[in-house]
């Protein structure tokens, strides 16, 4: 389908990378520690941890058939294991991986456009989806898609990922700017 998986979001995906419950633990600690000293110098301030699921995650469709059949059922992603760990924390800590799920075939926008076919990182829109998650946990109202104006600044975009394989005959990404009224220029 076009999409490259590099091996570290591919094997967190699959399980074959996963936090132990102790070094899971420990991040909800220092978390928990981290709310703790903000909430002494500024205590209407809210921590929220979201940790970006990756590609794999959103896009498990993309995984070959063979690589998928190595999937352990019983072992779950490190963004899983925080997810447990972190449930019952006054740390608010956000998962938006079933978000993004729901938004990748959502309208008009092309369904594999929430991250880039040649890296692991989110596009503009995962961003942005990202955003309203976060915005929405606030309590706020985010900006509409259709308050910005989508301007892309490159059709050439390789990423990551591709950079480690370098294979030619995979096509590139583009890369957006969201505009808004009154906003700055910005050189890319």
């Amino acid at each position: 389908q076009g999409h490259m998986h590099i091996d570290y979001t591919k094997n967190d995906y699959l399980g074959l990378l996963t936090y132990s419950d102790s070094l899971a633990m420990h991040q909800r600690r220092v978390l928990e520690n981290v709310q703790k000293k903000i909430k002494e110098v500024s205590p209407n301030t809210k921590l929220i941890y979201l940790i970006a699921p990756n590609h794999s995650s959103v896009y498990p469709e993309t995984i070959p058939d063979w690589m998928q059949k190595m999937k352990n059922p019983r072992m779950k992603s490190r963004l899983e294991v925080m997810t447990e760990v972190m449930a019952d924390s006054h740390v608010t800590f956000l998962n938006p991986t079933d978000y993004l799920r729901s938004k990748k075939n959502d309208g008009e926008y092309d369904e594999f456009r929430l991250y880039n076919k040649t890296d692991s990182h989110w596009t503009e829109l995962g961003a942005y989806y990202a955003y309203v998650r976060i915005v929405t946990d606030l309590g706020q109202t985010p900006y509409s898609l259709s308050e910005f104006t989508r301007e892309t600044v490159s059709d050439e975009f390789f990423g990551t990922t591709w950079s480690f394989a370098g294979i030619p005959f995979v096509s590139p990404d583009e890369m957006e700017l969201f505009r808004f009224e009154n906003d700055g220029d910005y050189t890319v």
